[in-house]
């Protein structure tokens, strides 16, 4: 899913596909919102990355993952898986509530 320009280190590269900042906020996403039960990381092959950026981007994918599933057994609330000021307003509503704007800019609370 990972497009070749972020992992060299993979035995058949198949471009296009998303950058790091599409993929790994989907999969937060993704295991927050659903039951997920398991995830597998393959096409990993240190040895033909020098640079290791396939076996980090692996690794980063990994963790985003546990985190969903940890804030969906938390009880986290959905929007709370992004930065606000990447992910834009809730889901059904045009800009954000007036609370959470100061100066153009989103509040982190």
């Amino acid at each position: 899913m990972l497009d070749p320009a972020f992992t060299q280190g993979t035995g058949t590269p198949e471009p296009p596909g998303l950058t790091n900042r599409e993929l790994l906020p989907a999969i937060r996403r993704i295991c927050h919102g659903t039951p997920v039960v398991g995830m597998g990381i393959v096409e990993v092959a240190p040895h033909l990355d020098p640079a290791y950026t396939t076996t980090m981007n692996a690794r980063r994918a990994v963790f985003e993952a546990l985190t969903g599933i940890a804030m969906r057994r938390r009880g986290l609330p959905g929007p709370a898986y992004l930065d606000r000021t990447v992910a834009g307003p809730p889901p059904g509503q045009q800009t954000w509530p007036s609370s959470f704007v100061t100066e153009g800019t989103v509040n982190a609370a």
